[in-house]
């Protein structure tokens, strides 16, 4: 399966959408003519480095003459790169229950490639082909965001109850997914979103080899999908003719502001139908109390069971399914559909690239970079922005029996402020914070609360600005401005302990996140050994029961060896972080990753050389 999860990979990730788009007109009759053997050629001997040229042109051949081909049927004649993900998900997958699951001998494959591609690709493409063999009409779309495996055993062992006592908030929602829906109904703020990154800087050097790819703009294919999407939808879901026309005009120009001209002038008029399309067919739901649509792809007429899964992905996963039966059904020509709806993927997947970390770069700096898009595409008070707290915690809650759940939040530099963060936290991950719209006029209607939970407050290190060739620095120690920073925070920790005491005991821990190459253990030293060694007064303790009085000891977590210049740098960091932070059993150190490599390894992937500021080699 080798082989065909790298021209997997190939075709739905590496191909260029405007050479599909613009393909020459005699080719969109022919289902096959969405990707050249040349073209396929050019990308696979960059990116299967171990092939040589007549190795690509065999891997060609093979899906040629098999895996373009229909895998259930003998002989069949129709030709459609579409097929080949049906080739995967007939060893991959299974339906239990209406919902999709992993075969678990197939696991790690499946994790390599749904991790480059998504899951909802390969997901809906098999319950569309699997629906269209039965003749089977399908309503549930809110499978949960990360499938499970068939494994039953495995299943029967975590519905025990696991503790989740490490959670990335920010990193455990479905950024990408909740990006692309709200830049696919809000069209018209796709443009002012992107000059809020570097659009120039691409995470995924390697999406492209071709040198058609130049004058691209991922802004402007982000354009295109939007529109793309929008007829598509109509004509999949209204019934609305697709006007070739029209179209043409639209995407058959390079993706860039000035030969996509037509396209940006008509982008207002395509969020107004948008617009339209809501009011007349979309689901609204609650949210802060008010009625707001989230995807004009959810229905009004859906099922009603959807609610108690994912239901904010059940939009656009409704969308790829009905598109994908479209295609695997053999009544009609697709072939013109086809095209959009593959630029459309394509499209899809060299965005989610850049806010999805599947490059292979090391580093922390490298997550750092995807970790501070994460946002940028969502709007600020936005039903997105509620969606990505709440599914990150409530998704995980509701297809899991978690005991215990661990939240980070960053502290702030008074009590009060701090008291109004976890207010807000307590709101925004409310079980019914998005709920369906019935509730607005039900006065009895549950309030679902969080249960389970503590914080973590993480300190962030930031790197010290102060210039080193001035006097001052002969005076002040390093990262002086860090240190006063850390001291306001921590006396607001102990604030809130003292002064808010239904929050103290939802506080368990601290911690210090971010670049290790920014701050060392020594900046938190004092914080740490004070906010441990701090004890609640308990000044009403001689009124309570003896079962509740509770210390609420604050435990300690320090991000340390995770990123180095040199093992002995990362090794050092670890020494420095116990003995500075005095930390004693029922502490952890976070990753510690410099504890485990093999130097002998390291040193031969660094290619014996190492680049060390002379400050930390002189520490070190």
């Amino acid at each position: 399966m080798d082989n065909l999860r790298k021209s997997i990979e190939i075709i739905f990730v590496r191909n260029c959408p405007d050479k599909v788009l613009q393909n020459d007109q005699s080719l969109i009759k022919k289902s096959d003519g969405l990707i050249t053997q040349d073209y396929f050629n050019a990308i696979g001997i960059n990116h299967i480095k171990n092939y040589n040229s007549n190795e690509i042109d065999n891997l060609f051949l093979k899906l040629e003459q098999d895996w373009f081909f229909d895998p259930y049927k003998q002989g069949q004649k129709k030709k459609s790169i579409f097929n080949i993900l049906t080739h995967f998900n007939k060893h991959t997958l299974e339906e239990i229950n209406r919902q999709p699951f992993i075969k678990y001998e197939h696991l790690l494959r499946w994790r390599h490639l749904s991790y480059i591609l998504g899951e909802d690709l390969f997901t809906c493409s098999y319950l569309a082909y699997m629906d269209n063999r039965s003749a089977r009409i399908r309503s549930y779309f809110s499978w949960r965001s990360v499938i499970f495996s068939n494994n039953n055993r495995l299943k029967k062992l975590l519905e025990q109850g696991i503790s989740e006592n490490h959670f990335h908030l920010k990193g455990s929602g479905p950024v990408f997914e909740l990006s692309w829906m709200a830049l696919m109904n809000h069209p018209s703020n796709i443009i002012p979103h992107f000059k809020n990154i570097e659009v120039q800087f691409k995470l995924d050097g390697d999406i492209s080899y071709s040198l058609q790819e130049k004058n691209k703009e991922l802004d402007i294919l982000v354009c295109k999908a939007s529109y793309i999407r929008h007829i598509l939808f109509k004509n999949l879901i209204l019934n609305e003719e697709l006007n070739f026309k029209e179209i043409n005009i639209n995407l058959n120009q390079n993706s860039n502001r000035l030969d996509s001209n037509e396209l940006l002038i008509n982008l207002r008029r395509v969020q107004d139908d948008i617009y339209a399309t809501k009011e007349l067919y979309s689901y609204r739901f609650l949210h802060k109390n008010e009625p707001e649509f989230a995807d004009y792809a959810i229905l009004k007429n859906i099922q009603e069971d959807n609610f108690d899964g994912s239901i904010l992905l059940s939009g656009e996963r409704k969308f790829l399914y009905e598109a994908f039966r479209k295609i695997y059904t053999e009544k009609e020509d697709n072939s013109y559909f086809s095209r959009l709806f593959y630029s459309y993927l394509l499209i899809k997947s060299r965005f989610r690239a850049e806010l999805v970390q599947i490059n292979t770069k090391v580093g922390f700096g490298n997550f750092l970079a995807y970790q501070n898009r994460k946002e940028v595409f969502i709007p600020e008070n936005s039903i997105y922005e509620t969606a990505f707290l709440s599914m990150a915690v409530n998704d995980s809650r509701k297809f899991q029996n978690i005991q215990s759940f661990e939240l980070r939040i960053a502290p702030k530099e008074s009590a009060t402020k701090l008291h109004k963060s976890l207010l807000k936290n307590q709101v925004l991950l409310s079980k019914n914070v998005i709920a369906p719209f019935e509730y607005l006029n039900d006065t009895n209607s549950p309030n679902f609360q969080l249960e389970n939970y503590f914080y973590t407050i993480h300190f962030i290190k930031v790197k010290d600005n102060q210039n080193h060739h001035k006097l001052s620095s002969y005076i002040n120690c390093r990262d002086k401005d860090l240190r006063e920073i850390v001291k306001t925070q921590a006396r607001a920790i102990v604030s809130l302990r003292e002064s808010y005491s239904s929050k103290a005991k939802l506080i368990n821990g601290i911690d210090a996140a971010s670049s290790e190459f920014d701050a060392r253990p020594e900046v938190f030293a004092v914080a740490f050994r004070y906010l441990k060694d701090h004890k609640l007064k308990g000044e009403f303790n001689v009124l309570k029961n003896k079962t509740n009085i509770v210390d609420n000891k604050l435990f300690a977590t320090y991000h340390a060896g995770e990123d180095f210049f040199d093992i002995v740098d990362g090794l050092r960091t670890i020494d420095e972080a116990i003995k500075f932070l005095n930390l004693r059993q029922g502490d952890r150190i976070g990753h510690a990753l410099a504890l485990g490599l093999n130097a002998n390894d390291y040193f031969k992937f660094k290619g014996g050389k190492l680049l060390i500021p002379k400050g930390v080699l002189l520490d070190n």
